[in-house]
Parts: C-alpha cells; structure tokens; sequence
C-alpha cells in the first residue's frame, strides 16, 4: 500500500527497503562501509529518476524502458553472469541471451 501511493519516505518503506537490501543488495547486515560509502556519493536525483526510490520499486525512466528488442544489434563481444542471489530468474536472463550474437554466458 505505501508503494502504491507512492509515499516513500514513510518510516515502515524506509525499514522494509533496508531490510531488503541487507537481503538482496550487499546481503549482509550491517552494511559493509565500501557500500556506505558507494550510496554517500551517489546522486540521488539521477538515481530516483533513472531508476525510482530504491532497488525494489521500479517507478523512474525504466519502469517504461525495454530494450529486449534492440539486443540483436550488440555487436561487441559480451559477458552475461548471473549469480545464485540474482533477481533476475534463469529464464529472463535466457530471453537476452539468445538475442545478444557472440555472448558468452556465466553461471556461477
């Protein structure tokens, strides 16, 4: 509910998104400091408008981005991994692998 209207800087989102990043994020808690000090020198503005107010709600520029389309014309070689603790599933991350030419893929 609070994300849907949108308030967040409500005190529970700001708890739930910590504890979600101390998840999902850095996966541990405390925060190490290299992260700490990675999110001080970060700027916020850009960040909310590319991305929306944190890592677990989409709402800025690529809510309404998809690129899917336009990966066949990645010409470079490339390097795709994907982690145990990724949040994008085996899946999706099939779905860009078979359009990228010359990709290699990593599963760790």
């Amino acid at each position: 509910k609070i994300q849907t209207e949108g308030k967040f800087d409500d005190p529970k989102y700001k708890a739930l998104s910590a504890r979600l990043s101390s998840m999902w994020t850095t996966r541990l808690y405390p925060y190490p400091q290299c992260f700490l000090d990675s999110r001080e020198k970060q700027n916020e503005e850009i960040y909310t408008l590319v991305q929306g107010p944190d890592e677990f709600s989409v709402a800025g520029v690529l809510a309404q981005t998809n690129f899917t389309g336009e990966l066949h014309k990645i010409t470079a070689p490339t390097l795709m991994t994907h982690g145990r603790f990724d949040t994008m599933t085996l899946p999706q991350q099939q779905i860009i692998a078979n359009q990228i030419p010359n990709l290699h893929r990593l599963i760790t």
